[in-house]
């Protein structure tokens, strides 16, 4: 399954989104996120132009859970 990649804005806003619709413990509990929403978000940080860049990787379980966040979030 191919992760998808988003900056800290983008991410702040899904996680936002994510905490309105479902509760803060869905964000704050990485194993709940991933049972119900098929998802987990990871930072990842890589060196690129003699500095560091930062990055939110998201990794899918499902192709069912990557349609449904691409369809919800994008």
């Amino acid at each position: 399954m191919k992760p998808l990649t988003v900056t800290h804005k983008e991410w702040r806003r899904i996680r936002e989104s994510i905490q309105r619709e479902h509760g803060a413990s869905m964000v704050l509990i990485r194993e709940k996120m991933r049972r119900e929403l098929g998802f987990l978000p990871r930072e990842h940080v890589k060196w690129e132009d003699d500095t560091y860049k930062s990055e939110f990787v998201i990794d899918f379980f499902t192709e069912e859970a990557r349609t449904w966040f691409l369809l919800k979030y994008t």
